[in-house]
């Protein structure tokens, strides 16, 4: 069930649309940070239960966009390596996911998004070398994360910094390994009637708006310092991971007797 019980307006919509494509001016620009600023937005009107699925069908569209992009820094050896074991991770993910009552859902967004920036930070400068078996573990539970929770990304960039990849070649690996996961989730979600034609509906509207935003922000990547980008990505994450622990700590008390 997805927890919506009435029509969206069109005024809704448009809400929804500027803010994805904010998020994915973001992403465009860092791998990750779509479902940042979109979280938010969606929660208050189609529930936490919702959320991911709806990012899944917006971000499939958004990081076919953004693979085209920067379609020519694309490293395929490590799409093989990193995306087909992620793949039936995904699915494991999806099950977690479904499981999961709503506020433990959003307190394990909240935890996990503040805890991505030193693990974000403790990577940038990691070379990883581990052996095949080594890669093909750590991609599946890196699926498994992607098909729980809306901050995967985070991980797959963590995982691309440490195999040295930067610039484009990271932007357009992570796009075309993404592309892969969320057509796990979003076949996934569709599996346990976690999506319906609403859902869809905003989630094509998002990835939509991820088209114009995946353009421009490869414009300003060049043009924007790295460090100003980075601490408003890290500020993103920081306030969004804090309104998902307050949610989680009101719903937790709504059901304290």
């Amino acid at each position: 069930m997805t927890g919506m019980e009435s029509e969206l307006s069109l005024a809704t919509y448009g809400i929804v649309a500027l803010a994805a494509f904010a998020g994915a001016l973001l992403a465009s620009m860092s791998g990750t940070g779509s479902s940042l600023l979109i979280a938010p937005v969606l929660v208050p009107l189609i529930g936490v239960k919702a959320l991911l699925p709806v990012i899944a069908v917006g971000s499939l569209f958004g990081n076919i966009a953004r693979a085209w992009v920067y379609r020519e820094w694309i490293d395929w050896k490590l799409f093989i390596k990193v995306g087909l074991p992620a793949a039936p991770g995904v699915f494991v993910g999806v099950l977690i996911y479904d499981w999961l009552p709503q506020s433990s859902l959003l307190a394990i967004f909240g935890i996990f998004m503040i805890a991505s920036l030193p693990i974000r930070r403790w990577t940038d400068n990691l070379k990883l070398k581990p052996n095949p078996a080594g890669v093909a573990a750590g991609s599946f539970g890196f699926g498994i994360i992607a098909g729980s929770v809306p901050l995967g990304g985070v991980v797959l960039v963590a995982m691309l910094l440490g195999f040295g990849l930067r610039g484009g070649a990271i932007l357009g690996t992570d796009a075309t390994i993404s592309v892969l996961t969320n057509l796990c989730r979003v076949s996934g979600f569709t599996s346990v009637d976690l999506l319906d034609f609403q859902l869809v509906t905003l989630g094509l509207i998002i990835g939509v708006m991820t088209v114009p935003a995946a353009y421009i922000g490869r414009y300003m990547v060049v043009r924007m310092g790295v460090n100003i980008h980075t601490k408003l990505l890290d500020g993103v994450v920081i306030l969004t991971g804090c309104y998902f622990l307050f949610e989680a700590a009101k719903a937790w008390l709504n059901d304290t007797p």
